[in-house]
């Protein structure tokens, strides 16, 4: 009976496991690259801790209301809202939770690209796993799986065969 439970929440963990990697992978198929929203600026529609997968577009395909993930001239990359365009074809962003529009237009160049769609909690899964403490988690995790896969019919067959280790 504890073996049968065993192997069920095995593959449990397993399915997760690759439903994560398909949720990572796939979209990257499609051409769509994923990013970590970090702080909760586009609350509510995009809460902290998602992670959105953007697709490459150009700028005159971009409108007002389309969320956009940009890199600003700092470096750091933001998940905001197009609040308004420009002649010149600049953006000027907000995020959907702050009361003021951002400081400095996006150019077309910086836009990385249109937000097509979002996962919850994802992106703060994907952030811990570029951490050392988190690399080690998951290899951990998976050496445990490993083992609650073989081992038990490790063991059937030394009670079979009616072998001892020592």
């Amino acid at each position: 009976m504890g073996r049968k439970i065993l192997n069920i929440v095995t593959w449990m963990a397993v399915a997760t496991l690759l439903l994560f990697a398909g949720a990572l992978l796939l979209p990257r198929v499609a051409g769509l690259e994923t990013y970590a929203v970090l702080t909760g600026s586009m609350q509510p529609a995009i809460g902290a801790g998602s992670l959105v997968y953007t697709e490459k577009v150009q700028g005159q395909q971009l409108a007002v209301g389309d969320i956009i993930t940009f890199q600003m001239e700092s470096g750091a990359v933001v998940t905001h809202r197009i609040a308004a365009i420009d002649d010149g074809g600049n953006f000027t962003t907000k995020g959907d939770a702050n009361n003021v529009t951002d400081m400095a237009p996006v150019t077309p160049s910086q836009v990385i690209g249109r937000v097509e769609f979002h996962l919850p909690a994802l992106g703060t899964v994907c952030e811990a796993l570029k951490t050392r403490p988190g690399i080690l988690a998951a290899v951990g995790v998976l050496i445990v799986l490993i083992l609650s896969i073989f081992l038990p019919e490790i063991a059937a067959c030394d009670k079979k065969s009616g072998k001892k280790h020592e």
